[in-house]
C-alpha cells in the first residue's frame, strides 16, 4: 500500500505531461533535441522517416545536423518547420533516409551539437540504433561475421543470374558498338552536300546595308564612306567577274577590261567616273559634299543591278 502511494505522484505526473501527435513530450531541461524514427529495423533500401524536435527558450541557430549522419545513410529528402515561436521556441527537422547494405549503425555519431549563437552552447543529441536486415530469406543472406559493413550478399542462384546478366549486358554493348561504328562509317562515306554559294550581288547588298547603319555613314565621314564604297564595289567585281580588282590599281583593272568589258558598255563610263571621284578623295585629298557621297552610293547600286546574275541561288 505504501509503495502504491509513493508511485501515485509519478504516475499522475507522467499522465499530465503533454504529448503531441508525433509522440514527443515536453523536455524537462531546455535546450533539448528529441528524436523519432519510423523504423529502426529497415530492410536494405527501405526508406525511413527521422524527425528531430529542437526545443529552447529562445530561437537557436544549429549547424547542419545532416553532416552528423553516418556516411552510409543516404539523405533522400529534408525539410524544416518552426511549430512554435512564442514563450518557447520549437523547431522540427524532417529527414527521409535509406541504407543500401546490411549493417548496424547509430544515429547520431556525435554525442553533442554546438549552437552558433553569440554564446556557444552544446546540446546533447539523442541516440538510436538502426539494424538493417537483408531483403532475402535468412538462408540466402550471408552472416555478419562480426562486421557491420558487409553488403547484402546473395545465394548461389542469385549469383548465377548476376553472372548471366553481366554476359548479356556485355554482348548487347558489343553489338551496340558495332552498329554505331557501321552507322558512322556509312555517314563518313556519304558525300557531303555543300550549300550553294551566295550570289555576289546579295553579298554586296548586305555590305551596303551594314555601311549605311555604321557610324562613319551617320556622321557622315565623307572620306571614309567613299573609300568604303570603293572597296565594296571592287570586291563585287572580283567575285562576279573574277577580276582581282581589290589588289590592282584603278588604271590596271580598267585597262584590263577596256577592250572587252564583261559588263554592259554603258556601265564602263560610269565605272570610270566612279573610281575617278573615289581616287581623288582617297589620294588627292578632295573634300566633296554629302550629295556627292549619295551619287557614289547610287552609282554602286546601279552597277550591281545591271550586272547581277539572272538566277538567284536558293
Amino acid at each position: 500500500m505504501k509503495t502504491v502511494l509513493l508511485m501515485l505522484p509519478i504516475i499522475l505526473l507522467s499522465a499530465c505531461t503533454p504529448k503531441d501527435e508525433t509522440g514527443f513530450s515536453d523536455p524537462e531541461i531546455l535546450p533539448a533535441i528529441q528524436l523519432a524514427i519510423s523504423n529502426a529495423s529497415p530492410k536494405v533500401g527501405e526508406q525511413m522517416d527521422l524527425t528531430l524536435r529542437i526545443s529552447a527558450e529562445e530561437r537557436l541557430l544549429l549547424p547542419p545536423l545532416s553532416e552528423k549522419f553516418d556516411p552510409r545513410l543516404e539523405v533522400l529528402e529534408t525539410r524544416s518547420e518552426i511549430i512554435r515561436d512564442d514563450a518557447r521556441w520549437v523547431q522540427e527537422q524532417y529527414y527521409k533516409l535509406a541504407i543500401f547494405q546490411v549493417t548496424n549503425l547509430v544515429v547520431f555519431a556525435d554525442s553533442t551539437v554546438q549552437t552558433l549563437e553569440d554564446q556557444p552552447q552544446e546540446i546533447d543529441l539523442p541516440f538510436q540504433n538502426i539494424q538493417v536486415v537483408s531483403v532475402l530469406p535468412e538462408n540466402y543472406a550471408a552472416p555478419m561475421l562480426g562486421e557491420d559493413t558487409l553488403p547484402d550478399f546473395r545465394g548461389p542462384e542469385a549469383l548465377k543470374r548476376q553472372k548471366r546478366n553481366l554476359i548479356i549486358s556485355a554482348v548487347v554493348g558489343v553489338l551496340a558498338l558495332i552498329i554505331c561504328g557501321g552507322i558512322a562509317w556509312m555517314m563518313a562515306r556519304r558525300p557531303k552536300v555543300l550549300p550553294p554559294p551566295v550570289p555576289p550581288h546579295l553579298i554586296v547588298k548586305k555590305e551596303i546595308e551594314r555601311l549605311l547603319q555604321s557610324e562613319i555613314w551617320q556622321r557622315p565621314d565623307v572620306d571614309a564612306s567613299a573609300v568604303a564604297l570603293s572597296f565594296i564595289l571592287r570586291r563585287y567585281i572580283e567575285a562576279r567577274f573574277e577580276i582581282r580588282a581589290p589588289e590592282q590599281t584603278t588604271e590596271e583593272f580598267l585597262e584590263l577590261v577596256e577592250n572587252q568589258p564583261p559588263w554592259p558598255a554603258q556601265e564602263q563610263t560610269g565605272l570610270q567616273q566612279f573610281f575617278a571621284v573615289t581616287d581623288q578623295i582617297k589620294f588627292a585629298g578632295s573634300r566633296p559634299g554629302s550629295e556627292v557621297l549619295q551619287d557614289l552610293l547610287n552609282a554602286v547600286r546601279q552597277f550591281v543591278e545591271s550586272t547581277q546574275e539572272n538566277e538567284e541561288a536558293p
